[in-house]
């Protein structure tokens, strides 16, 4: 034992421990007053003494508020952009803005196409390009005309009035071919059907074949009585086109719609 521990042991003190050092927090905050630094949790500045806990608990806030604001937006902008993803994978498709109702066709505007069955649908797109078309609007005309066409085509076995349906669109977007197609199906049926010839006189117009519309003409006011006696369905959801053709027949001027 030595003899500082022996001094000790007769006066009977204590033996000393020495305090553990506390290392202070490595951030800092700023004295409101006098800008001097100041650690983050110091009640009062070592330099004026202003009391500080006010100061360094809004700072606490400021930082965890931040924090929150800045989680909160990342969140959103990664939903929007999960969303955007799936929009793109999915090819998901904003409804068709619904057609307008042609001259012949007196349908309701305010159905929805997917309410409609499969040949109201095409007969719905119809009418919306038609009407475009009667309104010189081509680039409206050519923008339903393939979707009026794949609609008819999925359809399957078409009758006269879908035949010159699908017709009249291929006449109004320049496949002519495919609409003399329609008119040759047409008339295997019906030879004299007012609506083959009304097609074919569209044709002709399109083409600038006079002689072939004056044949047209002819053929339609020669059928006319006829046909028109036969009452078939078509006549009578196209008798103002039927009409309007016929007028202008008789009086040299022919033009269809």
């Amino acid at each position: 034992m030595s003899s500082r521990a022996a001094k000790r042991r007769k006066s009977g003190r204590k033996p000393e421990h020495k305090r553990p050092k506390h290392h202070a927090p490595a951030t800092a905050a700023t004295c409101p007053s006098c800008n001097a630094e100041v650690q983050w949790d110091a009640r009062f500045c070592h330099a004026c003494g202003v009391s500080l806990g006010a100061s360094t608990a809004s700072a606490g806030l400021d930082v965890k508020t931040v924090g929150l604001v800045v989680a909160a937006a990342i969140a959103i902008v990664s939903v929007v952009f999960a969303v955007a993803i799936i929009v793109t994978q999915n090819k998901i498709q904003v409804p068709l803005p619904r057609p307008a109702a042609s001259s012949d066709a007196g349908s309701s505007p305010s159905l929805d196409l997917s309410s409609m069955t499969p040949r109201q649908a095409a007969d719905r797109l119809f009418n919306r390009v038609m009407m475009a078309s009667e309104q010189g609007n081509v680039a409206e005309a050519l923008q339903f005309a393939p979707m009026a066409v794949q609609a008819y085509e999925s359809l399957g076995t078409l009758d006269a009035d879908g035949r010159y349906h699908l017709g009249m669109i291929h006449t109004i977007t320049g496949d002519f071919a495919k609409a003399r197609e329609q008119i040759g199906a047409i008339k295997q049926s019906v030879p004299d059907h007012l609506l083959g010839f009304t097609l074919e006189h569209a044709i002709a117009e399109q083409t600038g074949d006079a002689e072939a519309a004056a044949r047209a003409s002819a053929a339609f006011t020669a059928a006319y009585d006829s046909e028109m006696a036969a009452a078939r369905s078509e006549y009578g959801d196209h008798r103002n086109t039927i009409e309007r053709f016929r007028a202008a027949a008789e009086a040299g001027t022919t033009k269809s719609d």
